[in-house]
């Protein structure tokens, strides 16, 4: 793999320092929900009495969550080594402790969703799990009140056309793995991103736009292709090149202009220079490079684990089954080869047209004389196969194969039933269909907690 003697040791280190034993190895998962008025669908202010700062204050108050504030106001939880944090619109991420199994992700899922009713409930809001607000835009979702995002926003004005309704109104679920070395960690990156235009079209749950039909299969996915082409979607190089490395990782970062900069606990602008810039000028610390790493927003990223950033929140009862699938396709060496022999082999110019055809398409489109819909079918075939190898239930992927085999993502299914006549978003019914999944998975995950069964 390519290495540069020019380059410190200090801009790897977030990359070597990842290097875990595969006894050690553990799974990280990352949802994102939106809250919204119950009555008419819009998306809750950070402020007031029924806004998402009070809503932490409830969860933080009745379950045991540390309080974290910035500027006075309270923006973030942990408890142990979980979070819950506000991204700019106000969407609340719960990011788990990193799990050994895949049970103990599905607890605190359902642990999340129990904590957030109770919220629901006490406050009078509603949770929403699709992965792009159907209703508001931009200029009705008020910001979260950080630094970061402040920058963010000013930066992402002048790159794309969607930048603001990527940071306000879209909600995905990420996953992350550990890797063994630097090779397992380029492995995992190539697969997961040759994988992810067809794992992100059975995930796709972004139906309506601003109360109207979406003009793609995939709203949130498209929005995200429109943000900033220099940080956003698929890179070229670790598909391209059998040597690529970590330092070939970190050149590319160093090309990238900087949204923001924190000195001393306060934010400032990073004057769109790219990070070289501030490296050759002296002025380049550790904090800033891992600061600068988290600014970077492609499908699949490297920090000091890989993370998988393609999906949107395919809706409760798929978050699970989607993070399995992810686990046995990479976890399982011999699922992970066979997931890259089907895709690896085209082109990075073909793999990014498929993106782009699946954000427009989804399970429907075409590709090399077959659909993706039935190459979806074979990527849960491979990660049955690779749980079953892991010792995980192979059960977990029971829906995501019926999503294969039906040919229709989620979204599709919100569309049948939360679509009026001319198409519009029928917003009671679709509330109606959002409130009746979230409390039947929260039931049935109370039946197994008491032995039930699901």
């Amino acid at each position: 793999m390519a290495h540069d003697v020019d380059l410190p040791g200090w801009l790897l280190a977030p990359f070597t320092d990842g290097c875990t034993p595969r006894a050690a190895r553990r799974i990280g998962m990352e949802v994102e929900v939106q809250g919204v008025d119950p009555l008419t669908g819009h998306r809750l202010p950070f402020e007031g009495e029924r806004g998402i700062e009070a809503v932490l204050d409830h969860l933080a108050t009745h379950g045991g969550w540390a309080r974290s504030h910035e500027g006075g106001r309270l923006t973030a939880l942990t408890r142990g080594h979980a979070t819950i944090t506000l991204e700019p619109g106000g969407q609340v991420e719960l990011s788990t402790a990193p799990r050994a199994t895949l049970a103990e992700l599905e607890a605190d899922h359902h642990r999340f969703l129990v904590e957030l009713d109770g919220a629901a409930q006490a406050l009078g809001v509603q949770w929403t799990c699709l992965s792009a607000h159907p209703l508001d835009t931009p200029a009705e979702v008020a910001w979260v009140p950080k630094g970061r995002y402040a920058y963010l926003s000013r930066h992402l004005a002048g790159t794309g056309e969607l930048g603001h309704w990527m940071m306000k109104l879209t909600s995905g679920v990420q996953a992350a793995f550990d890797y063994r070395d630097e090779r397992e960690a380029i492995d995992l990156f190539r697969t997961a991103q040759a994988v992810a235009p067809v794992v992100g079209a059975l995930a796709a749950n972004s139906p309506f736009c601003a109360g109207g039909p979406a003009p793609v299969a995939d709203w949130r996915r498209h929005i995200w292709r429109e943000t900033d082409p220099a940080r956003c979607g698929l890179l070229a190089a670790p598909h391209e090149r059998p040597d690529y490395g970590f330092a070939d990782y970190a050149r590319h970062l160093l090309t990238l202009p900087m949204p923001f900069l924190q000195r001393d606990g306060a934010w400032h602008d990073g004057g769109g220079r790219p990070f070289r810039a501030l490296l050759d000028a002296g002025d380049a610390t550790a904090d800033d490079w891992e600061l600068h790493a988290t600014s970077i927003f492609t499908e699949i990223r490297l920090k000091h684990f890989i993370e998988i950033r393609a999906c949107d929140h395919p809706g409760v009862t798929l978050v699970l089954p989607l993070i399995a699938l992810w686990v046995g396709l990479l976890y399982d060496e011999e699922a992970r080869a066979a997931a890259w022999a089907r895709m690896g082999s085209i082109s990075f110019g073909e793999l990014d047209d498929l993106d782009l055809q699946t954000i427009a398409k989804g399970l429907a489109t075409p590709v090399r004389g077959t659909t993706v819909a039935a190459l979806a079918r074979d990527l849960v075939d491979l990660a049955a196969a690779g749980l079953a190898r892991l010792g995980e239930a192979t059960t977990y992927l029971d829906p995501l194969r019926t999503v294969a085999e039906a040919g229709r993502g989620p979204g599709d299914a919100v569309r049948e039933a939360c679509a009026g006549d001319d198409g519009r978003l029928d917003v009671a019914a679709w509330l109606a269909y959002e409130r009746d999944q979230w409390q039947e998975y929260v039931a049935r995950g109370a039946r197994r907690a008491r032995g039930g069964g699901g």
